[in-house]
């Protein structure tokens, strides 16, 4: 007498054996997502918003304060000191000042790190500030 299908037993067999290989690889794939985005985010900081902040300090003499913030990057700043020679926008979109965690990056000048220039960090994946997580332009100890 052949059979036909599977039968219940061998069917939760088989959803028992994908679960188990789903919980396995799901956590797998989430630490990946955020080594990317930690590794996007490092860039986005030593790199494109750096050049962005360096490109605003040499039209304007002076990089924006923490009162104007990043979002002088996108439009010429009504807080004083109001930039005489602004040529922005300096980068392209909104969402370039969030970090990839969709929070906005911190940012202050002077730093209190880089007394001479800027502070630029994000609180990396557990969005909290001052863990071993957070990603800054600035090396601890200095």
């Amino acid at each position: 007498m052949k059979r036909k299908g599977v039968i219940g037993s061998e069917f939760l067999i088989i959803v028992s054996i994908l679960s188990l290989l789903g919980s396995i690889n799901i956590p797998s794939f989430i630490n990946r997502q955020d080594k990317a985005k930690t590794v996007l985010s490092k860039t986005e900081i030593e790199t494109n918003l750096k050049i962005a902040l360096d490109l605003y300090e040499l039209d304007n003499g002076s990089y924006p304060t923490t009162q104007q913030g990043l979002r002088a990057l996108l439009k010429k700043p009504v807080v004083t000191p109001i930039p005489a020679d602004w040529r922005g926008p300096y980068c392209n979109e909104e969402d370039f000042i969030r970090d990839p965690w969709g929070k906005p990056y911190n940012y202050s000048c002077p730093g209190k790190h880089n007394k001479t220039r800027y502070d630029l960090s994000s609180n990396g994946p557990d969005g909290q500030s001052g863990t071993n997580d957070d990603i800054t332009n600035w090396k601890e100890g200095k």
